[in-house]
């Protein structure tokens, strides 16, 4: 990419690393890792190149592909905080869109009482505190990643 982009102050290709890095990472920097992985593209690709429907370059396509497989090798937890946040956000969609007089076919009972409705939405704060934790326990991970080398000797100061 840098090799391509031959303006003098590589524009392009900073905003290439730029999309990169806020579509994948987790970190807490990031201002938008805490988006619902769905509408985060083209909320990434509105910030960095003013158009949410940018037509993103295939070896870009390939290189976020690459830095999420390196993610998922890198970090025991962040597979299961993605899985976690896909599953809470389902809950709030169905919970948001659900109709609560839907009745079954048979029998024409309601096919949540409310008591399972009030019970679902009480649970959605505990359940976005343990994905808080799970979260900031990937956030630990990587950057204890980040300051040691592959046999596990510290980084010193002069190697960074």
């Amino acid at each position: 990419m840098w090799e391509s982009d031959k303006s003098s102050n590589k524009q392009e290709c900073i905003r290439y690393f730029s999309y990169i890095e806020l579509l994948c990472s987790p970190r807490k920097s990031n201002p938008f890792f805490a988006c619902p992985e769905k509408e985060r593209p083209a909320r990434v690709a509105q910030e960095v190149f003013g158009d949410p429907n940018y037509k993103i370059d295939p070896n870009i396509l390939f290189a976020v592909a690459t830095y999420k497989d390196m993610l998922n090798r890198s970090s025991i937890s962040y597979n299961t905080l993605v899985d976690a946040e896909l599953s809470l956000n389902k809950v709030r969609e169905f919970l948001k869109n659900f109709d609560p007089n839907t009745r079954t076919s048979v029998g024409g009972s309601l096919l949540l009482k409310p008591k399972e409705i009030l019970l679902a939405n009480k649970e959605i704060p505990s359940a976005l505190n343990r994905l808080l934790e799970l979260r900031n326990k990937v956030h630990e991970e990587l950057e204890e990643s980040d300051v040691r080398t592959r046999n596990q000797r510290e980084i010193g100061m002069y190697e960074e």
